[in-house]
């Protein structure tokens, strides 16, 4: 299976990226622009002495400044919904990753990998052009494809392109990627009727697939939804087909089971938490509000309030 990338966006991306036939434009960044401030410092050990310090400076100099455009892996990493999907109401859409690259042969891809260090030892001490030039690929490399770790979780990869491959006449760093190359268009579950209806009525033209994304209760990763109501889940880097699902709330499920954990609990299951339940006793006994007080000031007392 070709790799996919997904583009997380909010629902105007809908009007401004496909207004042009044949094209989804994508808003690209300089790297000194990036969200992260502390990116483009990340590939040089700081904790070294200055005169490495000062040879990475002079033997890398002025970083380029190439387009770059960000990527998730995952269509399924609640916090992108949330941060770059204006909070589930966006969308997200999903590329083929070998179309980009057969169409834009001088784009470059890779993956964001947490915070590295580089080694310019070697290329200080020998001198040699050729270990200066393998130094200075390797941190260019670093600068573009590192970031904190604190940043793991986007699951990022980037697309770096050739300013000669932007829409030109424009101020915005545009870079249009042709439609063919969209595979999927997925809207948050929380996107509204008109995003579900442009996006629907753009992935028909586009002969492509359409899904919603759904937040289940018996998992902590999103599920997907067809516009004919067929489950689909993230397995692989690819969304595929779910294999079962919950007999009484349709969310898909483990291949061997046949309800979720929650529409497993029974009436029986209950009534026994019930009983149990110390708090529940503390009431019926009328003692509970007397409790919450002595415990608040205990609380006050142990913690200094």
């Amino acid at each position: 299976m070709a790799p996919r990338l997904y583009k997380y966006a909010g629902p105007e991306l809908l009007a401004l990226a496909f207004d042009t036939p044949g094209e989804c434009r994508l808003k690209c960044s300089s790297p000194k622009d990036f969200n992260d401030p502390y990116e483009l410092f990340l590939s040089i050990d700081p904790n070294q002495d200055p005169a490495t310090l000062a040879f990475y400076r002079e033997l890398i100099g002025d970083l380029p400044q190439l387009p770059t455009t960000c990527f998730s892996r995952s269509p399924a990493v609640v916090p992108m919904w949330a941060h770059y999907a204006q909070n589930h109401r966006g969308l997200v859409i999903e590329f083929d990753e070998a179309c980009i690259l057969e169409a834009l042969p001088n784009t470059a891809l890779g993956d964001v990998a947490p915070s590295l260090a580089t080694d310019l030892q070697h290329a200080q001490l020998t001198l040699k052009p050729r270990h200066a030039y393998f130094a200075q690929r390797a941190v260019f490399s670093a600068a573009y494809y590192t970031k904190h770790s604190c940043w793991r979780y986007e699951e990022e990869r980037r697309l770096l392109a050739k300013h000669q491959d932007l829409v030109p006449g424009t101020e915005l760093l545009l870079f249009p990627v042709p439609t063919r190359c969209i595979s999927a268009i997925i809207v948050g579950h929380r996107a509204s009727g008109d995003t579900r209806t442009s996006s629907l009525a753009l992935a028909i033209q586009l002969r492509t697939r359409w899904f919603e994304m759904r937040i289940g209760r018996s998992t902590l990763q999103p599920y997907f939804v067809g516009p004919d109501g067929s489950l689909h889940v993230f397995v692989d880097r690819d969304i595929v087909a779910a294999a079962n699902a919950c007999r009484h709330c349709g969310e898909p499920i483990a291949d061997d089971a046949e309800t979720c954990p929650w529409c497993a609990i029974q009436e029986d299951d209950e009534f026994r938490v019930a009983r149990s339940n110390p708090m529940r006793i503390l009431a019926d006994a009328g003692l509970l509000e007397e409790y919450y007080r002595r415990m608040a000031e205990i609380r006050r007392i142990t913690e200094g309030e």
